[in-house]
């Protein structure tokens, strides 16, 4: 899998318009991952990138630095575009406007069920896409800042049920910790994205 993320590095070094997507309705671990992959991509190459999203960031994870950048519209075309979390193309291209215009299109997710609808796939099992997104920020040497470790903490926390899920491994833990001693705030991330979502629940009761 290390020589799956390395193909990245080359790939981002050419292209002269990138776009990252995540998809439809999204949770945090599509937009944690897909804004750590803006902040990665940021460190390799000064090309121009659009966060893009077939549908607004819904106001539970507007919290998650880079989230107002996100785009619901495409325009031209784009050497490169990368997909997080999305195990079937019409979540990440309901119109499949998104796979007209990148030219390559690389599909990063850790669902095994996946559709491959990319030019590349790379498919892990892994419990959350941002546990993948932490890796190749790894192998590629990227600084992982405080902005990308709340992005990859939100995206690890909320697919692993707050790490209560079964898919939760002792990695996952030491990916946390290692998020956490980049600058996550854990606590305040827990905050916004449980109990946030507790009052709404309670409000509609």
């Amino acid at each position: 899998m290390t020589s799956e993320f390395k193909k990245l590095k080359p790939l981002i070094q050419k292209a002269k318009r990138i776009v990252i997507a995540c998809h439809t309705d999204p949770d945090a671990d599509t937009l944690g991952s897909a804004l750590a992959m803006a902040g990665i991509t940021r460190q390799i190459t000064n090309a121009p990138i659009v966060l893009y999203c077939p549908t607004p960031v819904p106001p539970t994870i507007q919290f998650l630095p880079g989230a107002k950048k996100v785009t619901t519209k495409l325009t031209g075309e784009f050497d490169l575009g990368m997909t997080f979390d999305c195990g079937t193309a019409s979540r990440i291209s309901p119109d499949g406007e998104l796979l007209k215009r990148a030219k390559i299109l690389v599909n990063v997710d850790h669902h095994l069920n996946n559709e491959r609808y990319g030019t590349i796939n790379i498919i892990q099992v892994a419990a959350a896409t941002g546990e993948m997104v932490y890796k190749i920020a790894k192998v590629l040497n990227a600084k992982i800042d405080k902005d990308m470790a709340t992005n990859l903490y939100a995206a690890i926390s909320t697919d692993t049920g707050n790490f209560r899920y079964d898919a939760t491994t002792p990695v996952t833990f030491e990916i946390a910790a290692e998020l956490s001693r980049a600058g996550a705030k854990t606590a305040d991330i827990a905050q916004m994205i449980y109990e946030r979502k507790s009052r709404s629940a309670l409000a509609v009761l």
